[in-house]
């Protein structure tokens, strides 16, 4: 059992840095922003499956728990979606980026909003405030810049909430559950990045086929934009369930991001055949 639980991991994390090695070749030749997006997001995740190899073979510790949370659960579904905002027309990409960011506000107000409200309304309102800055920002400013300073924001705050959180491994180990060993606000910025970014992917993805389909140019971005789509919705389905509703454990969230990862590598391996 043990060994299955690092085999899969060291697996994703593989998959991921080559990848990221395939879509950073290809920018050197395309020069396509989405590449640089895309090659980013997958070092994260890589990176992710790296404290998780680390966590399994010696046990979860702060440095380990901290590098699988941040660049996996938090980080870099985010990331991901900013390739896809690239991908799409200036126009189109505002109004998807800004209704899935206003989505998840509305979303996030009763999931987390109502518990940080009455237990710390400046950190409430802060998270509000990015929320609707992001948004005013990709309809009046830039799409694709506001959403760029929106995840360096939020990888900055990330970042800095991690380092002065204290996690307790005892329970992490015990229960195999982050949501009992996380802050609202670290959740907060989980669902914030990958619950908006999923909505990105997934409706841009949408978008592209359905108007690139018959035309063999973008016929290959289509393609490749639907297969990541259905990767990071397989790969959020393990993080939405364990992380809202904590339904499943480490091996669950570990199988279905690797599965995840994988369907996105074949679809990008199959597009770049054509």
């Amino acid at each position: 059992m043990e060994s299955a639980l690092t085999f899969i991991p060291a697996l994703g994390a593989i998959i991921c840095f080559a990848f990221a090695f395939m879509l950073f070749r290809q920018y050197l030749d395309r020069k396509a922003p989405h590449q640089i997006a895309w090659g980013f997001a997958m070092v994260l995740f890589g990176v992710g499956f790296v404290g998780e190899v680390l966590g399994f073979i010696w046990g979860w510790n702060q440095f380990s728990a901290k590098v699988y949370y941040l660049f996996g659960g938090v980080l870099a579904v985010g990331y991901l979606s900013l390739g896809t905002i690239y991908l799409l027309k200036p126009n189109t990409a505002k109004w998807i980026s800004s209704a899935s960011v206003l989505t998840i506000l509305v979303l996030w107000i009763p999931i987390f909003g109502l518990k940080l409200f009455n237990s710390g309304i400046e950190t409430a309102i802060v998270i509000i405030f990015l929320y609707l800055a992001t948004i005013a920002g990709v309809m009046f400013i830039s799409t694709s810049r506001s959403i760029l300073a929106a995840l360096i924001t939020v990888t900055v705050l990330a970042t800095i909430g991690l380092a002065q959180h204290n996690i307790d491994i005892d329970i992490l180990t015990k229960t195999q559950s982050w949501r009992d060993v996380m802050t609202i606000p670290l959740r907060s910025g989980a669902f914030a990045l990958s619950a908006a970014g999923t909505l990105i992917v997934v409706i841009g993805a949408a978008y592209s086929v359905i108007t690139g389909w018959r035309d063999e140019k973008r016929r290959p971005y289509a393609y490749t934009t639907l297969i990541i789509a259905i990767g990071v919705l397989i790969a959020a389905f393990g993080g939405t369930l364990h992380g809202i509703f904590d339904i499943g454990k480490q091996l669950g969230l570990s199988i279905t991001t690797t599965i995840g990862i994988g369907v996105m590598f074949a679809g990008f391996l199959q597009a770049t055949k054509k």
